[in-house]
């Protein structure tokens, strides 16, 4: 999860369940805190709504349990968490975050010097002192149109997952308007760039965009990068409270116990 969004999405979801009483989702920790009736709909039940929305739930403090995937596939509890990244070791966890260190690293340098170009040309505007950019637009927008090109396919291709699934779905979050944005710059000026006498017999303005797309995913994936750093710092803090003390985890099952009437009450993590 990334945003207040997805845990509305979640929230909005699995509360159209049958058999599902109450849910509370805390996009900080991950985590949401499910109350439902067990005769009346199952995890994997949960898992076939919201997986294909690209989020997955899984039980903890449970023993093996089965786990029904969005395609059919089923896999006991140990292998689902392996398999969506739950309770991944620290390893794992750097080495995810290592490539988002990379995608930040090819895209980042790029936003900055679009983002400077784009100062620039405000400078010049606004200032008659200010020298032009020498560098003409023919020669310009094909040479932004190869940088952009991979930024958007490789290091952005999440955010073209998110309008994806807006079209097959009609569920949207912050990657969903992102990769709208982005696409629709990358579109325009791509078909500006490669047919400017078609653009012209159209109408279109001879303006590109490709700046749009570029500085947009380098900063949300700098944003992504951070967070994530964030999160895994503060993960490791919980970790350690959790290790010097058990309190939490016994009063999950006094309230399992001490309100049957209510269905069964579970801590179920998201990834």
């Amino acid at each position: 999860m990334h945003c207040a969004s997805c845990a509305s999405i979640i929230t909005r979801k699995l509360k159209k369940l049958p058999g599902i009483q109450d849910v509370s989702v805390n996009v900080g920790t991950e985590a949401a805190t499910i109350t439902y009736d067990p005769g009346q709909i199952s995890v994997g039940q949960m898992n076939k709504e919201i997986g294909k929305l690209g989020y997955t739930l899984m039980e903890v403090g449970r023993e093996e349990n089965t786990h029904v995937m969005p395609d059919g596939t089923v896999m006991g509890s140990s292998q689902h968490a392996e398999h969506v990244g739950l309770h991944q070791t620290k390893a794992a966890k750097l080495t995810e975050l290592a490539s988002q260190k990379r995608n930040v690293l090819f895209t980042l340098p790029f936003s900055i010097l679009m983002f400077a170009l784009t100062l620039w040309d405000l400078g010049v505007a606004a200032f008659s002192g200010v020298p032009k950019n020498p560098v003409p637009m023919e020669i310009l927008n094909p040479l932004l149109l190869l940088i952009a090109t991979p930024i958007l396919l490789f290091p952005g291709r999440i955010f073209l997952e998110g309008v994806i699934r807006f079209i097959k779905y009609r569920v949207a979050n912050m990657d969903t308007l992102v990769g709208i944005g982005t696409l629709a710059a990358y579109v325009y000026s791509a078909f500006v760039t490669l047919f400017p006498v078609n653009a012209s017999r159209l109408g279109f303005p001879i303006n590109t965009y490709f700046d749009v797309t570029i500085v947009i995913i380098g900063f949300i994936l700098f944003g992504k990068y951070l967070e994530a750093r964030s999160k895994l710092k503060t993960g490791e803090a919980i970790e350690f409270q959790s290790s010097t003390s058990s309190s939490g985890i016994s009063s999950l099952f006094i309230l399992e116990k001490k309100f049957p009437s209510m269905g069964s009450l579970f801590l179920v993590a998201l990834q």
